[in-house]
């Protein structure tokens, strides 16, 4: 896979926000992806009341996908920290127009270039999360599933800790209950707050 920067600013902007972050303050907990990692930032009191305790930090960047992930892996992301565990959440942003194969093996790809860098962390790989149809009616939840699969599989075989998250975010197993996204794709406060507490769990393992 391709590691591709982007140009826009506010990837830009973040990308040099998290290289700052590194060298202010001890990191022990990372958690790595796309704009379901960084929407935590905007629900501060749910990050404060789950995690806390294990000194986090929010590599998240919205619109990511995963070539964009390993530029970032690839540009001093993971560099100078001595984090004990990487919690890693992305690809969504590739479902579009890539086969569950191709996807998959990024992610892991991804997961190993961490597991290089961070050879003494605990690593927690979350599956693609559901997400509705899309405008034109296409129903992502075959392929999320395909993906997830060979993820699950992978994890086991790689001491990874792989966490699909599904049944607590879906009661149909395709689309996000509504109570818990605003637009079908991201989680709001209240699905935040659903998936908080498992989370915590794996990182306090």
């Amino acid at each position: 896979m391709q590691a591709i920067m982007r140009c826009d600013d506010h990837h830009r902007e973040k990308h040099q926000r998290i290289l700052a972050m590194i060298k202010s303050r001890p990191i022990r907990t990372v958690f790595f992806g796309d704009s379901l990692i960084r929407r935590w930032e905007e629900h501060p009191s749910l990050w404060q009341r789950f995690f806390a305790p294990f000194e986090p930090a929010n590599f998240g960047v919205g619109a990511d996908r995963l070539e964009h992930m390993k530029w970032r892996l690839l540009n001093g992301e993971l560099e100078g920290i001595d984090a004990k565990t990487v919690l890693f959440l992305g690809g969504t942003n590739n479902l579009d127009d890539q086969e569950s194969s191709v996807i998959a093996s990024g992610i892991t790809e991804l997961v190993s270039i961490i597991a290089e860098k961070l050879p003494q962390a605990h690593i927690i790989l979350l599956g693609l999360l559901p997400r509705n149809r899309s405008s034109s009616g296409r129903s992502y939840s075959e392929q999320i599933r395909r993906v997830n699969e060979v993820l699950a599989a992978w994890a086991a075989a790689n001491q990874v800790v792989f966490a699909d998250l599904t049944d607590l975010l879906s009661s149909d197993g395709e689309c996000l209950d509504p109570e818990l996204s605003d637009d079908g794709l991201h989680l709001n406060y209240k699905g935040y707050e659903r998936i908080g507490p498992p989370l915590a769990r794996l990182i306090g393992r």
